[in-house]
């Protein structure tokens, strides 16, 4: 049946000297595998095959099949700024690799890939947002079925339970301190209010270590991101 899908691209492996196995989360079928012939080759430049580029695919989609070859892609969105902000690309490389964990299913939902596609194309064209993706794993948490319960004056945050509170508390789990008001705003807030938040690197890295440890706890088997670490080093004050 032919098929034609929007798609946001997570990852992408060689496969032989011209082509590529490219994981893509699609707007219509979820995510899924395509081996894309003639992509790859010192003639062939392709840079809508980049962690999170948007590309339009046309293919024949037979069921059963895990590995969809013979599809047409292109372009559907270009970024403007993406590739030459340094800052801006290992962002979008580690929200890349947090997608490739969480987005795990072949079911369609057109709302995450809209909140995806759209807040991409939104960090592209506006001003360096050094919390962008503080911002961005707090509302995913919403399409992705573990938004956290929301408290009135937060004073603590238990991630296993998924809910802040008005009381402080201490233990293994739970996560207390003038920080956790901030994280809360991330959850609560619209991303144009959370922009101007002022941070400074140790206070950002410890809201962003919270939370991928809340995305550890609520998906399964998900590994440690490897690009977290030039990521924390590259956010200065």
């Amino acid at each position: 049946m032919k098929t034609v899908s929007k798609g946001i691209v997570l990852k992408s492996i060689d496969y032989g000297d011209t082509s590529a196995v490219v994981r893509i989360f699609t707007n219509n079928l979820g995510l899924r595998a395509f081996l894309l012939r003639g992509v790859k080759g010192k003639r062939r430049k392709t840079p809508y095959l980049q962690p999170l580029s948007l590309v339009e695919l046309e293919f024949n989609l037979h069921p059963g099949r895990e590995l969809i070859a013979g599809a047409s892609v292109k372009p559907l969105e270009a970024y403007q700024q993406l590739a030459d902000d340094v800052r801006k690309s290992m962002i979008v490389l580690f929200l890349a690799e947090v997608l490739s964990e969480a987005l795990r299913t072949d079911a369609p939902d057109e709302d995450l890939f809209d909140y995806i596609a759209t807040r991409l194309l939104t960090f592209d064209l506006e001003p360096f947002n050094p919390n962008f993706h503080l911002c961005f794993l707090a509302k995913l948490s919403r399409y992705l079925g573990f938004f956290p319960g929301l408290s009135t004056s937060p004073q603590s945050f238990d991630p296993e339970e998924g809910a802040f509170s008005d009381i402080a508390q201490t233990g293994r789990l739970g996560s207390s301190g003038p920080e956790i008001q901030t994280l809360q705003r991330f959850f609560k807030e619209a991303p144009a209010q959370t922009r101007t938040t002022q941070l400074n690197r140790k206070v950002r890295n410890q809201l962003l270590e919270e939370l991928l440890r809340y995305y550890q706890l609520h998906i399964d088997g998900m590994r440690p991101v490897k690009s977290l670490a030039v990521l924390r080093e590259l956010l200065d004050d």
